[in-house]
Order: structure tokens, then sequence, then C-alpha cells
């Protein structure tokens, strides 16, 4: 998963050309998303972004509103 927000983040930065705290602030949410997602999803590690679902996004909204 990690992989895939550098890829995204590489895409933001070169295509779309945002700015570095737009950058830094992805880079944040998406690394806390990753790290909730993989201690909290059955799969663990081994999760990937197909296998996320409307569930895991709720649980992690209401994560972060605590």
């Amino acid at each position: 998963m990690q992989n895939s927000v550098e890829s995204f983040l590489d895409y933001m930065t070169v295509e779309r050309g945002v700015s570095p705290n737009t950058l830094a602030a992805y880079r944040n949410d998406l690394t806390q998303l990753v790290e909730f997602l993989r201690a909290n999803h059955p799969d663990g590690d081994a999760v990937q972004w197909p296998r996320v679902d409307e569930q895991n996004m709720t649980q992690y909204l209401l994560n972060l509103y605590e």
C-alpha cells in the first residue's frame, strides 16, 4: 500500500505540480490511513487497496473523530 501512496505523491508532484504543503498534508493523511488499515484490517500487512471497503473507511473516520 505504501508503494501506491508514494506513486500517487509522485504523480501529484510531477503531473499536478501541487505545493509542498499540499504534498505534506497528503503524505500525512495517507500514511495515517495506511497505518490504521494495517492495524485494523483482517489481512493486516497484506491488505491491498481493492480490499478496503466502506466499513473500513467508516471505522477510520470514527477513529479520527474520537
